[in-house]
């Protein structure tokens, strides 16, 4: 089975990591002629000829060029994957739209380490078109992964899912951020504070290194702003998330 990926930064190269090392023959493309990766077999002229001659192709571009991909993928017979961190409702919109089968497929991939992550996943999240496609890719991830639990559900989620799970992180990091202000002004160590916290097993150790640092990286503020504009969008007052941005900009960050 040809697999295509389209889009080869952070997470394409991982992608195509994963499906070389399974055995998979590899098809890469991107817009940029010079970015590429040691893990594509071979290297598609467009996003069309991928289409044509994958059998599922993976989406690993910026947010903004997902819909321009699915134009040029409409009228081939690959399965369209979204690896983007779309605004929830992108995938179902798209599908409707084209009158193409899309699923969506969020990774959970640290931008250093994105290589050992892909290989190993805390889980896989399937957001599925229908159930043929579901069953397909998860036969395809229970061969690659057959210990790691798989969840299908429906796009809308499993958007949805990658944003909140960025969004939290966030939040832990910025909330320890605030703790380690209080922290200052009382003259106590914040790494003390921070070790007799975790003792209790109901909090997580994640944030609690970050101290009078700013999370950065690609995706933490990106996937925040996209809740917070969703928030809006649904009337909804993001107040928790708003403080997470302006905790983490106070400190120099997005």
């Amino acid at each position: 089975m040809n697999i295509g990926i389209v889009g080869l930064g952070v997470v394409g190269n991982a992608t195509a990591y994963l499906f070389h090392l399974s055995g998979y023959h590899v098809i890469g493309y991107d817009i940029d002629p010079k970015k590429t990766s040691p893990y594509i077999d071979e290297r598609a002229e467009t996003i069309e000829d991928v289409g044509c001659t994958c059998h599922i192709t993976f989406i690993a571009t910026p947010e903004q060029a997902v819909e321009e991909v699915i134009k040029e993928l409409v009228n081939t017979a690959t399965i369209p994957v979204i690896r983007s961190s779309t605004i929830p409702g992108t995938t179902k919109t798209l599908t409707q739209k084209y009158g193409k089968h899309i699923c969506h497929n969020p990774e959970f991939l640290r931008e250093a380490t994105a290589l050992q992550d892909i290989l190993n996943p805390d889980r896989i999240i399937i957001g599925a078109c229908c159930t043929n496609h579901a069953q397909l890719l998860k036969a395809i991830y229970r061969d690659i992964h057959p210990k790691t639990p798989i969840y299908v559900t429906n796009p809308t989620t499993s958007e949805l899912v990658k944003l909140v799970n960025n969004a939290y992180l966030a939040t832990q990091i910025s909330f320890w951020n605030e703790v380690a202000e209080i922290t200052e002004k009382l003259n106590v160590d914040i790494h003390e504070v921070a070790h007799l916290v975790g003792l209790d097993k109901r909090v997580s150790p994640y944030g609690r290194t970050f101290f009078k640092k700013p999370y950065g990286g690609k995706c933490l503020p990106k996937d925040l702003n996209h809740l917070i504009d969703l928030c809006h969008k649904l009337n909804i007052n993001p107040a928790i998330f708003e403080a997470v941005r302006k905790i983490n900009r106070k400190l120099g960050g997005k």
